[in-house]
């Protein structure tokens, strides 16, 4: 039976079956983080009263098995860590539970206590949190798109007007009370602009939320640039998480991007996971690296030069 090429490609995607060794290997760490979300760390830290004995252990407790996940899908020049995130501007995030950054450069260390990573050299950063109601979860979202608009102050270089903002995330134990598929980010978010929002929320309880393209409001002028966008995009939009992170693109409106509920993908118990860490997987690396030039921070940089690099 012979093929055209869109059926043979419909036909690769309908039996491809991916490889059981990588999908055993990585269940089986997904598998450890999700126990850090459940009855092993009530073992490990609640009494019988169900009380917290070491609260700040218990929090560090599965942000450890987050990065050790996250270190096994993401590429080798990426090192993931903790922190505070600064600019050349004086400028200092609130402390990141998860700061991905370009391994070949070193962090700033304070006494070997904190670390303080230049905003040039950070991918993605984000939260872990327990269980949340929606007015904890807006705070959190918040304070990740606050600490994105670091990223977007202007006098270190002049490439920063075409700077790829970071990935960021939000992971927890699940969202109480919270109708998702009905939550409007707008309101969430209050007039803060949508390229600061968040990438991708996974809940282990309740699934992902990302977001997806709605195809049908694409001007016929920017479908080639669409088209060259991460995400399987079609005439129906994506099927698959599509990360938002976008915002630079000619003739590209966000508002295209809708919100999307991927639930919990699935019957295994990991798919939600697998969903979120593919993410992570494919679209940090696209973000553009940057030069960590420590003669702005140290304001060793004539003003005139900056002025005009500005």
């Amino acid at each position: 039976m012979s093929y055209t090429a869109n059926e043979n490609f419909e036909q690769g995607v309908r039996t491809h079956m991916g490889n059981s060794v990588l999908k055993t290997l990585l269940n089986r760490k997904i598998s450890i983080f999700l126990e850090s979300f459940g009855d092993d760390s009530n073992d490990l830290f609640k009494n019988e009263q169900g009380s917290l004995i070491h609260p700040g252990e218990y929090g560090s407790y599965r942000e450890r098995c987050l990065k050790e996940l996250l270190r096994f899908i993401l590429r080798k020049e990426f090192s993931v860590s903790d922190g505070f995130m600064i600019n050349s501007n004086d400028q200092v995030s609130t402390q990141c539970d998860i700061i991905i950054y370009e391994s070949n450069v070193f962090p700033l260390v304070d006494n070997g206590i904190a670390n303080f990573f230049p905003i040039e050299i950070v991918k993605s950063f984000g939260e872990v949190k327990s269980s949340i109601d929606k007015s904890k979860l807006t705070s959190a979202l918040k304070k990740l798109a606050e600490n994105k608009m670091l990223f977007e102050k202007k006098g270190t270089m002049a490439e920063y007007n075409n700077f790829v903002l970071p990935f960021s995330f939000l992971v927890c134990k699940s969202l109480k009370e919270v109708d998702i598929p009905k939550l409007d980010f707008k309101k969430v978010y209050n007039g803060i602009e949508r390229k600061y929002w968040h990438n991708i929320i996974l809940s282990i309880d309740n699934g992902v939320v990302t977001y997806v393209l709605n195809s049908d409001d694409f001007p016929e002028q920017t479908l080639d640039i669409v088209h060259r966008l991460p995400g399987d995009i079609n005439k129906d939009g994506a099927h698959h998480p599509f990360p938002y992170f976008i915002n630079i693109v000619n003739n590209f409106s966000n508002e295209w991007l809708e919100t999307r509920y991927g639930g919990l993908l699935g019957k295994d118990g990991y798919s939600h996971v697998q969903s979120f860490l593919v993410s992570m997987a494919k679209y940090i690396p696209k973000i553009e690296s940057r030069n960590f030039d420590i003669a702005y921070y140290l304001d060793l940089i004539a003003s005139d030069s900056i002025e005009s690099d500005s």
